[in-house]
Parts: structure tokens; C-alpha cells; sequence
């Protein structure tokens, strides 16, 4: 960190000299939530109202929890942060693969949502 003293620049909301962070729509320095019309929006309530019913307790890939999230699954990471199009878990909710069966498909802006998580480096939030 620098020196906030000897700082000619501004600090940023995690008090780094000139650094970048910024403070996200609910109010996380450096979080991922995302406006969303009029609505901030976090990617963990998307999971747990779309994904968890499956990944959040059995098999081998646990959507339940950011750690759980970043960590993958049996077969490797689901997510590639800073890459959504070559990211497995993007993927499969773009291409509407999941969620699958009877349980409620993605909307676009959920898919967007997600991707542009992934993209802006799929932090916690």
C-alpha cells in the first residue's frame, strides 16, 4: 500500500495511493455488484435461486458459496475470471443448458449479469 502520508494522489476506497478499487452499487469497495436497471444486483442470490438446488449440497460442484463457486468442481473451475466466454459455467447457462429440466431458465440479463462478473474478475460479492 502506499504511503497515504506522502500520497500526491488520491486514495482509493481500500486506501491505496492512486490505486483502483471503487465502491460497487451496494456499497463494497471493490465488490461485484451490479446495477441492473433500477436494481443493484450481487451473482450469489442468482445462484441460489437458480443453481443451488443441485450444486449446493450433493455431486461434485457446489454453486452455494463463493469459495465453493471459485473452487470448481471434480472436473476442474467452472469460471475463468476475467474470461466469461471460455469459462465452463457461463457456458452452460448461456447456451441454456442449465439450469436443465423443469427449473426455471436464466433471464438474459442473469446470463449478462454473470458474464460480466466473471469478466470484471469474478470477486466476491
Amino acid at each position: 500500500m502506499g504511503n497515504p502520508v506522502s500520497c500526491s494522489a488520491e486514495l482509493d476506497c481500500a486506501g491505496e495511493c492512486g490505486g483502483l478499487a471503487v465502491v460497487d452499487c451496494a456499497g463494497t469497495c471493490n465488490g461485484t455488484a451490479l446495477v441492473d436497471g433500477d436494481n443493484c444486483t450481487t451473482i450469489q442470490p442468482i445462484f441460489t435461486a437458480n443453481c443451488t438446488s443441485c450444486h449446493g449440497g450433493n455431486g461434485s460442484l457446489f454453486l452455494d458459496t463463493y469459495a465453493h463457486v471459485t473452487a470448481g468442481g471434480a472436473s476442474g473451475e467452472v469460471i475463468i475470471s476475467g474470461n466469461s466466454a471460455n469459462s465452463y459455467l457461463w457456458k452452460r447457462v448461456n447456451n441454456g443448458e442449465m439450469p436443465p429440466g423443469s427449473n426455471p431458465d436464466l433471464s438474459s440479463a442473469e446470463v449478462s449479469l454473470i458474464a460480466q462478473w466473471i469478466n470484471e474478475g469474478a470477486i466476491e460479492n
